[in-house]
């Protein structure tokens, strides 16, 4: 430990006398700071989450939201019963709004869509991974669409069948 401090003091010592003038200082602040923000905190693109926000989420929503991560930190705080009654009270009464207007957004995106859409939709609603592969002419849902007696609702639940199958 005592070398370790020695060689520091006299690094120290030798970096003073090479500072004096305010130039040299100047200039090695700079050089610091380019080498700090090069390697260790590198420059990088944010983006704000009120910018991007999802159809379904309004302000109502987002103003129950905080209602319920205030009442979420005060029961992780007291540990009281009651607290925790009002938390689940209010998470029933926040997810329901959500739910609703989130379903409502995407019965509005089914009605509007073409088949190609709605099965983007689905794929998208499922979480469908991008390697997952629609079935080919062999698998037995893709005969269904020969077949007259098949309804496009049999052929979609085929469809949603093989994609949670292929998790």
């Amino acid at each position: 430990m005592s070398d370790f401090r020695t060689t520091l003091e006299r690094n120290l010592s030798a970096l003073i006398q090479d500072c004096m003038h305010t130039q040299q200082l100047e200039n090695l602040v700079y050089q610091y700071n380019q080498a700090v923000k090069s390697s260790l905190a590198p420059i990088t693109e944010i983006r704000l989450k009120g910018e991007d926000r999802k159809p379904w989420y309004h302000d109502e929503v987002h103003l129950e939201r905080r209602k319920r991560r205030q009442l979420e930190r005060r029961w992780r705080k007291t540990r009281l019963t009651v607290n925790r009654e009002m938390l689940c009270t209010h998470s029933k009464h926040v997810a329901s709004p959500i739910k609703r207007k989130k379903s409502g957004y995407y019965r509005n995106k089914f009605s509007e869509a073409d088949h190609k859409q709605t099965f983007a939709l689905l794929r998208t609603l499922m979480k469908v991974p991008r390697h997952c592969r629609a079935p080919q002419k062999d698998d037995k849902i893709a005969s269904l669409g020969r077949n007259d007696k098949s309804s496009s609702s049999d052929i979609l639940k085929g469809f949603i069948a093989h994609w949670a199958a292929a998790k």
